[in-house]
C-alpha cells in the first residue's frame, strides 16, 4: 500500500515569521523582497505574505503594497497579495486602500480586477469600526459603480463587494 507523503508542518515557521514581523518591523521590506523572489503561490511566498498580512501593521502593509506597485509581480503573486491585504482583518492603510482600489479600476487582467474589487469590500468592512468615514467612502464608491455598471456580470461583482463590506 502506498502512503501519501506528508507535507511539512509549516505552522511553526509561519509563527516565527509572524513574530519577526511584529517584533522587528524593520524586517518587513526584506521579507517582502524574499516573498517576491519566491515561487509564485509557493509555500515560501504564502508563509511570508501570510505573516506580513496577519500582523497588518503599517510597515507590513507598506511592504506588501510595494510588491503590488512594482508591477513586476506575476499574476499569481498579485492575486495572493490582494487577497492577503483584503483578508488581513486589520484596518487598511490609505496606501493599501489606494493600491487595491487602483487595481480594481485599472488592472489589465480581469481576474485581478475582480479580486481587487471584492477585496475593496473587505477593506471597507475592516475600516468600519475604526474609520467609519473611510469605510463609507469605499462603500459609496462601490454603490456609484453599481449605478454606472452596464453589464450584469459587473453589477453582480459589485454587489458581492458590497456584501463583503457588511453594508
Amino acid at each position: 500500500r502506498l502512503e501519501k507523503e506528508k507535507e511539512p508542518e509549516i505552522t511553526p515557521l509561519y509563527l516565527r515569521f509572524k513574530a519577526l514581523v511584529y517584533l522587528h518591523p524593520e524586517s518587513c521590506g526584506a521579507l517582502a523582497a524574499r516573498a517576491a523572489a519566491a515561487e509564485p503561490g509557493g509555500t515560501t511566498q504564502q508563509i511570508l505574505v501570510g505573516a506580513l498580512s496577519a500582523v497588518g501593521t503599517e510597515p507590513a502593509q507598506a511592504a506588501l503594497v510595494g510588491l503590488l506597485k512594482d508591477g513586476a509581480a506575476p499574476s499569481k503573486t498579485v492575486m495572493l497579495l490582494i487577497q492577503s491585504l483584503g483578508l488581513s482583518g486589520k484596518p487598511a492603510t490609505p496606501a493599501t486602500q489606494a493600491a487595491v482600489s487602483g487595481l480594481a479600476a485599472k488592472a489589465s487582467d480581469p481576474e485581478v480586477s475582480s479580486v481587487a474589487t471584492l477585496a475593496l469590500g473587505m477593506i471597507a468592512n475592516g475600516l468600519a469600526a475604526s474609520e467609519p468615514g473611510r469605510a463609507a467612502d469605499v462603500v459609496n464608491g462601490i454603490i456609484a459603480d453599481i449605478v454606472r455598471s452596464e453589464s450584469k456580470e459587473r453589477t453582480r461583482l459589485l454587489l458581492l463587494a458590497l456584501g463583503n463590506s457588511g453594508s
